[in-house]
């Protein structure tokens, strides 16, 4: 498992201006967020969160193949059977299908808020799963090429979660989560470490606790360890 971080030059702190390189991250295109957080907010207009179009841009630059989490060996979108854990109101829903996902399944066992994600049309019906993960395995095992936790505020049942997104990944697939919080990615990764090869690096480089803080992007292993 490696931890590393870097700085970023971005808005907010919310995503990065170039790619990783060894000991931080390279100021690749200090005008990066003009072109992403400029012009029309169409694909997010169901989402009425106010800063979450922005967000919602700057992670799909993050996930971006110019984009730091390739650094981490993350293998995009493009194509890909997505399931996203905790999916809440389908609001990150728009970033993976404009990277090109193939479909996503929506995970959350908040019924009406994800009926919400519904209802925007950010999730087909038959998508949305009102189940915890665990309670989703049957449904999704081998279907699915990257789960995504943005967010995590898991702070319990490490081993089991981190077993039940090895079933349902694909062999060769990928997993992605998002910290706002230290102390819960360290208290995470080694659960992760026993069934996905990854690693995970601070966005900003520095100790402030914000959306998306830490990423993490890992492997399924062939066998869990």
């Amino acid at each position: 498992m490696i931890h590393r971080s870097g700085t970023l030059d971005g808005v907010g702190g919310y995503a990065a201006a170039g790619r990783y390189s060894g000991g931080g991250f390279s100021a690749g295109a200090s005008q990066w967020w003009v072109d992403r957080f400029s012009g029309s907010s169409a694909p997010y207009a169901n989402v009425s969160y106010p800063i979450l179009p922005y967000l919602c841009r700057a992670l799909q630059w993050l996930f971006s193949p110019e984009g730091n989490a390739s650094s981490l060996g993350f293998k995009g979108f493009k194509d890909k059977v997505v399931a996203d854990v905790g999916t809440n109101d389908g609001r990150y829903v728009p970033v993976f299908m404009n990277l090109g996902a193939a479909d996503v399944w929506g995970i959350d066992p908040l019924h009406e808020t994800l009926q919400g994600a519904v209802n925007k049309g950010l999730l087909k019906p038959e998508r949305a799963l009102a189940k915890t993960l665990e309670s989703s395995v049957a449904d999704l095992a081998g279907k699915i090429d990257v789960a995504t936790v943005f967010n995590s505020q898991l702070d319990r049942d490490f081993d089991v979660v981190a077993k039940s997104l090895w079933d349902v990944v694909v062999p060769g697939g990928q997993l992605v989560f998002t910290f706002a919080e230290r102390i819960r990615r360290d208290r995470t990764l080694p659960a992760l470490a026993s069934h996905f090869e990854g690693s995970s690096v601070s966005l900003s480089g520095n100790s402030i606790d914000r959306p998306h803080e830490f990423l993490y992007v890992g492997t399924r292993k062939a066998n869990p360890s």
